[in-house]
């Protein structure tokens, strides 16, 4: 296999290996886009089937009326938001490994999608557009809906289309597992109220219980006790993730060395006076230095960010996506053009919080 290898580097050009490195990114961009539509028409698809179900109502003719009816009731759909930090501050490290923390998040109009059909069988069967995913036990999601067996739902098809980037500090992988919580709880009619919800979801990951309720919430302990905020001022937000992974634990592990920020606080105060201004000077990550310090791509980013005059500049989570806030759309615009120059994955979103 090494001599096939080496034979086959001889024959393909540095140019064609460039040139096919650009055209699974443009394929990559295109199922991305490819797969909004398919949420879209998935949508479509249940509006029609309850509007045809109405009709059958409204006509008495219910010769179809059953078949429809399981349909509908068969399958769900589900977003699953992404989310960037406002502030993260690590308080100290815990007796049990992990770090104390105190942070804000929101959500942003970036979404993953999750499509949940029945199965006749108890299995959890995962599939998605993203080749990368890992599809067994190890992928949350499965993690997600096995506990939610344990309520009583049966076996599931899971469809995950990937839109939020991945291992980018966006939790995606958690925002996918709050969507199956809260999926399969429609789906079956389990009728588990959201707080148990966000208790169980701790069991798999910190960031979990904050997608499984969304918006915008404050989160302590090792992330898992959210209360909710309120949501910041209407603004635009353009993100950037370089082509890199971050090691969660190495940048943690770095943290006794650091002073904390403690900027949640003055980010609370900020939300809940609403105004911009406040919530832009009240940025804080305390891993931020750590990770910039580490690798070059996120240092680099987060000077162009600043150079490129957003109204504010971050790195989300411990990294490697960089995030800059701007007020006007039009200044959003001018930045995403501007950053996309240097990034390949760059997106210009709303908060939604």
């Amino acid at each position: 296999s090494v001599w096939v290898g080496l034979n086959i580097y001889n024959i393909i050009s540095k140019e064609q290996l460039n040139d096919l490195e650009n055209n699974v990114e443009e394929l990559q961009t295109s199922i991305n886009e490819f797969s909004e539509e398919v949420h879209l028409l998935l949508e479509l698809k249940k509006t029609y089937f309850e509007l045809v179900k109405q009709q059958i109502v409204e006509q008495g003719n219910f010769m179809y009326y059953e078949y429809i009816v399981n349909i509908i009731d068969d399958m769900h759909i589900e977003t699953a938001p992404a989310k960037i930090n406002l502030t993260l501050d690590v308080l100290y490290k815990r007796d049990d490994g992990y770090h104390e923390v105190e942070m804000v998040m929101t959500t942003i109009d970036l979404n993953d999608y999750l499509t949940f059909e029945k199965r006749q069988d108890n299995r959890i069967v995962l599939s998605s557009n993203y080749g990368f995913l890992p599809l067994g036990k190890k992928n949350l999601v499965y993690q997600a809906a096995l506990i939610m067996q344990e309520y009583g739902a049966g076996g599931v098809n899971i469809h995950i289309d990937k839109n939020i980037p991945v291992s980018a500090g966006l939790g995606g992988g958690s925002s996918d597992a709050a969507a199956t919580f809260r999926g399969m709880n429609t789906l079956f009619n389990l009728n588990v109220g959201i707080d148990e919800l966000a208790r169980r979801s701790a069991e798999i990951g910190s960031d979990i219980p904050f997608c499984v309720y969304g918006g915008t919430r404050i989160a302590t302990g090792r992330g898992e006790v959210t209360q909710p905020l309120k949501k910041p001022v209407n603004a635009w937000v353009v993100l950037a993730k370089p082509k890199l992974s971050v090691s969660t634990k190495q940048i943690y592990q770095a943290v006794r060395k650091e002073k904390s920020n403690r900027g949640t606080k003055k980010m609370v105060e900020a939300l809940n006076n609403g105004a911009y201004e406040d919530v832009i000077a009240a940025l804080s990550n305390d891993l931020q230095n750590i990770t910039r310090r580490r690798y070059k791509k996120v240092d680099s980013l987060l000077e162009c960010f600043k150079q490129s005059k957003a109204d504010g500049v971050l790195m989300s989570g411990s990294g490697p996506t960089v995030y800059g806030i701007c007020k006007k759309e039009h200044q959003a615009t001018q930045l995403f053009n501007a950053i996309k120059g240097i990034c390949d994955e760059v997106y210009k979103v709303r908060l939604i919080g």
